[in-house]
């Protein structure tokens, strides 16, 4: 075991231990337990020594044993109706993915936008984004790039890299970071806040809500992105138009027709995403009957139909369906268990009255709402490039959201933006897996992407916040 390993393993435990030893551990919640347990689950969340998935498994064994609070009461976030939410999400982004519906989308609208370097960049983020809007934005780029690499290949054979592929491939990252902003399940901080908010201030954020003021701020980011990557890497205004259209021409006869698969899943995708943005007028139609639609139920009702829906119409029966029981395997269950254990620690901060002392404290300062605002979404935007932005999201909203509520505001006028700017981590390839991701394509270096992604940090921050001040609904300021 290396140093450094041995440091990221026992940093955990052993500051665990120290908070045991040194802080004080009597009244209603063992504080010391509380603040042991947050250290240990943040070492690990940030080192990696230990997957995410296990780590936020910390709570359920820790708090009981401690006296923070019992074992119903720490298990009960991890059955949270967001971590349902998000399960269906995941289920149908996999049929998605599985039939190939995200990849001919994404090629049919590169073919109608696609032409020189400045429409191929613009085809590229407006399709990485419309999908991340609906699927990871992890599965989104891993899609996305390999069809990036595949132009520049034919691009540059023979000849020199050309001087911006490096902006496709930074576009295909950012615009996947971006995308997420716009829905509840395009991105986990999103349904972690509407965790958050649900849980620990009685506030329920409906999708369309949600969408209402998410996809505006996402697009309007997603403009300035590209106009940024237009600028800083001077994109030609056309050249090589016939290679890239080849490239996509290719890809396009490889898929075929569209099959009874991807129609069905298509259909399937259509009418979930449909009851979620008109979820509140069709339940003034159910409410005679005494029935109500809510996001996760729509949702979870999607899900099971994957797996009782045929593929194909046999003559001989149903086939096969459109998931099968080892596409289980493939669903990010370390971050439904990050959203859990995320949840519990906010709890037991609130259980022990933190999150109010630190508003106090940070209340103590005398800072105008709108300085407070900047402050707390700045620090969300940029310590996200240090850690999970989930986890971040899950530590920080419930603070944000007592520090509104001491000043007289609605929680979610300081918790929301948190979580929309804890999206806009552009600066380093740790702070996101689709910055990772692209990282690995070797086509820029980690002081390229700083140089770029620090700008974009700074327009994201007043884009969200200026966005934020204007369609805010009255009922969260």
């Amino acid at each position: 075991m290396t140093a450094r390993r041995a440091v990221a393993l026992w940093g955990g435990p052993v500051g665990f231990v120290a908070c045991l030893g040194l802080l004080p551990s009597g009244g209603d919640v063992n504080q010391a337990a509380l603040a042991g347990t947050g250290w240990w689950m943040l070492w690990w969340w940030i080192g990696g020594a230990v997957p995410i998935g296990p780590t936020s498994l910390l709570p359920i064994a820790l708090f009981p044993l401690c006296g923070v609070m019992g074992v119903s009461e720490v298990a009960a976030p991890f059955g949270s109706k967001f971590i349902w939410l998000f399960l269906g999400g995941f289920v149908l982004a996999l049929a998605l993915e599985r039939h190939g519906l995200h990849r001919r989308f994404a090629l049919h609208l590169l073919r109608r936008i696609g032409g020189g370097p400045r429409r191929t960049l613009l085809g590229f983020m407006l399709a990485t984004a419309l999908l991340s809007m609906w699927i990871s934005n992890t599965a989104t780029t891993l899609m996305m790039l390999p069809m990036v690499m595949a132009v520049l290949a034919l691009l540059e054979e023979g000849r020199e890299p050309v001087p911006w592929g490096s902006a496709l491939v930074l576009g295909v990252a950012y615009a996947a970071n971006t995308g997420g902003m716009a829905t509840l399940v395009g991105t986990p901080p999103n349904a972690a806040l509407a965790g958050v908010a649900s849980e620990r201030f009685g506030v329920d954020i409906g999708f369309a809500e949600w969408m209402a003021v998410g996809l505006p701020i996402s697009a309007i980011v997603l403009t300035a992105v590209y106009f940024g990557l237009v600028r800083m890497h001077r994109l030609p205004r056309a050249s090589d138009r016939a290679a890239i259209a080849d490239v996509v021409r290719d890809e396009l006869t490889k898929l075929g027709a569209m099959g009874v698969a991807e129609k069905r899943v298509l259909l399937l995708f259509l009418g979930t995403a449909g009851l979620w943005m008109f979820r509140r007028p069709l339940n003034l139609l159910l409410d005679p009957l005494g029935m109500a639609l809510n996001d996760t139920s729509v949702a979870v009702v999607a899900a099971v139909t994957c797996f009782a829906v045929p593929a194909s119409r046999g003559h001989q029966g149903p086939g096969s369906p459109l998931l099968e029981a080892q596409d289980l395997k493939r669903l990010p269950w370390d971050i439904l268990l990050l959203f859990g254990g995320g949840l519990a620690l906010a709890k037991g901060f609130e259980t022990a009255g933190w999150a109010a002392v630190l508003a106090d404290g940070a209340a103590g300062l005398d800072w105008s709402q709108w300085a407070m605002l900047a402050a707390v979404t700045a620090l969300g935007l940029f310590a996200t490039e240090l850690m999970s932005n989930l986890a971040l999201t899950l530590l920080l909203t419930p603070v944000a959201g007592a520090l509104a509520a001491g000043m007289g505001l609605h929680p979610l006028f300081f918790a929301a933006p948190v979580a929309l700017a804890s999206s806009g981590a552009f600066m380093l390839p740790m702070a996101t897996p689709p910055n990772a991701i692209v990282f690995s394509s070797g086509r820029f270096r980690m002081a390229d992407m700083a140089r770029v992604g620090i700008v974009f940090n700074v327009l994201t921050l007043v884009i969200v916040l200026a966005m934020w001040v204007l369609l805010a609904p009255s009922a969260w300021r």
